[in-house]
């Protein structure tokens, strides 16, 4: 099975909920739990997700257990508009950080993408009778300020008409979605006969600490608008050739503006796990925010749009590069 970003995510979200019952050294009564994760991703037909049982050891030790907890055999449907969506269990192999095989359990549905704003509802019948519910609204569809009727095109070059700061805005149309953007140069190397588009991430801005800049990125937002600093761009930019004499053989093509919408559940599971720095990063010791009826975990939604600017041809041959569509 295709291993998308979006059953990495729901990995992740896996790990964080795959654990014992307490994370405490005092062993209390152990009592069974179920936890329920899914992510809809509007970017993609294929969506996932996953059913576990907390589970028991002798001793203190939750490292032990070599029991996998997914729980198969579930009616597990999605209802979208006037449709149900039936999903089905399957073992997938993914590679552990130890460079051990282990086998995952996940549930499928490969021919559903929700549309922007529409409401999805799942529930999941556990074959003990047990009913664990929820439901997610997918963002709203944003509109980026420069898209508007009438805008200047010089706008659209960088650094163009702006002086110590590039800031993009949108329309925050919903209180119940936070975004999170990102800036990416794209670019290929053709010297070495090599086409494949490739990026360098643009960070808000440096910081300068004991002689080495350290990025800053976004985190997730409820604001509108996005921003890096022209010191973050030119750093950016060197960082495409770092290392390398010949500069010339680097095409700079476009600047990428990806902005990761999602709804509120993400964003306050986010939020309660103290780690924003990118939008799939998911602290491994948090587990208290759950948005599941009769259990436990996370069922959200997150969509991505993008829209892009040119980075003026004087601008990039100040670095040795050409542009790609000179």
């Amino acid at each position: 099975m295709k291993i998308t970003f979006g059953l990495l995510a729901l990995l992740t979200l896996m790990v964080v909920f795959s654990s014992c019952e307490e994370d405490i050294l005092i062993k209390g009564e152990f009592r069974q739990k179920y936890t329920l994760n899914g992510i809809v991703n509007g970017d993609d037909s294929t969506q996932f997700v996953s059913i576990l049982q907390n589970y028991d050891v002798e001793g203190i030790d939750p490292s032990i257990n070599e029991e996998n907890m997914f729980i198969s055999g579930a009616y597990v449907r999605m209802w979208y508009k006037d449709t149900v969506y039936i999903l089905t269990d399957t073992l997938i192999s993914i590679t552990k950080q130890n460079g051990q095989l282990d086998e995952v359990g996940i549930y499928y549905t490969n021919d559903f993408k929700p549309a922007f704003g529409e409401r999805v509802e799942i529930e999941a019948l556990l074959e003990n009778g047990r009913r664990l519910k929820s439901y997610t609204d997918v963002p709203k569809k944003i509109d980026f300020v420069l898209d508007e009727v009438g805008v200047d095109e010089s706008a659209r070059e960088i650094p163009g008409p702006y002086e110590n700061k590039f800031e993009l805005a949108w329309s925050s149309v919903s209180n119940k979605q936070f975004y999170r953007p990102r800036f990416k140069i794209i670019y290929d190397r053709y010297f070495a006969y090599d086409d494949t588009r490739r990026y360098e991430e643009v960070p808000s801005e440096y910081i300068e600490s004991e002689g080495e800049y350290i990025p800053v990125y976004s985190g997730i937002t409820q604001g509108g608008a996005g921003y890096f600093s022209l010191e973050a761009l030119d750093i950016a930019m060197q960082k495409i050739s770092e290392g390398m004499p010949v500069k010339s053989g680097f095409r700079i093509m476009l600047l990428q503006v990806e902005v990761t919408i999602v709804d509120q559940f993400l964003a306050a599971y986010y939020s309660s796990s103290g780690n924003l720095q990118d939008e799939y990063s998911i602290s491994l010791d948090k587990s208290d925010y759950t948005n599941i009826e009769g259990g436990f975990g996370i069922f959200g939604s997150k969509i991505i749009q993008k829209t892009s600017f040119t980075l003026e041809p004087d601008y990039i041959k100040s670095f040795g590069y050409n542009p790609f569509y000179e």
